[in-house]
């Protein structure tokens, strides 16, 4: 698809500029007469759009261009004359940010006056069709439930400021100076919780199980010295 879009730009320079030979290279120091160089410097990325049930992946083509004549005056006419076309387009875009010094040593040519022309290059990528839904949707209600619970050590001890975190709901609170939790809605499914406790510096991992509507809160024994 770049040889198509090297083709199209070749082709509208040339309707452009009438009797002006249109090179795909580098820069070229001189030429046998008139003509513009046109080299393809880099590719750059652009979002991609939707399009009814197709993708459109999109990129930009992004060429350097330079002209040549028997006088400078001369290939200064052809350069302008040809930015002022471009400018005009409609779907080209016109950048006059000057390359680097070594960007022109890599090259292999000397500074001159040039721009880079910004080319859209398009192709359409189909969609996945979706399933169409031949059933209706069914809508589950999910009971949630307090989880509450306390963190003693040895002897019953409360240990406050421990880290408790429900595994896999990414959920976590801190115990209070009592050694107590809280979390005030956790889905009741699956009964069994698998919870990770941190504290002193140590961590370990229980399973724990109550009921919806239990009376009394979860008790976890940590043994510090083992955690």
């Amino acid at each position: 698809m770049i040889d198509e879009m090297d083709r199209q730009v070749t082709a509208w320079i040339a309707s452009a500029l009438d009797g002006v030979e249109v090179r795909l290279a580098a820069p070229a120091q001189m030429a046998q007469d008139k003509c513009i160089d046109l080299y393809l410097l880099d590719l750059l990325p652009a979002a991609p759009t939707a399009q009814g049930n197709a993708k459109l992946f999109q990129l930009s083509l992004r060429y350097l261009i330079t002209a040549w004549a028997e006088t400078p005056e001369e290939s200064h006419r052809l350069l302008g004359e040809l930015l002022f076309r471009a400018a005009e387009h409609p779907e080209y875009d016109v950048e006059l940010a000057p390359l680097s010094p070594s960007a022109w040593a890599a090259l292999g040519s000397a500074p001159r006056p040039s721009f880079l022309l910004r080319v859209p290059l398009r192709r359409e990528r189909k969609l996945p069709q979706a399933k169409l839904i031949r059933e209706p949707m069914v809508l589950r209600e999910s009971t949630s439930m307090a989880l509450r619970g306390m963190v003693v050590g040895p002897n019953d001890i409360p240990i406050a400021g421990a880290r408790v975190e429900i595994t896999g709901l990414q959920r976590a609170t801190y115990t209070d100076h009592k050694g107590c939790f809280l979390f005030s809605a956790v889905p009741a499914e699956p009964s069994r919780k698998r919870l990770r406790i941190k504290a002193k510096g140590r961590e370990m991992a229980v399973l724990a199980e109550q009921g919806v509507n239990a009376p009394e809160p979860l008790v976890i024994h940590v043994d510090i010295a083992e955690v």
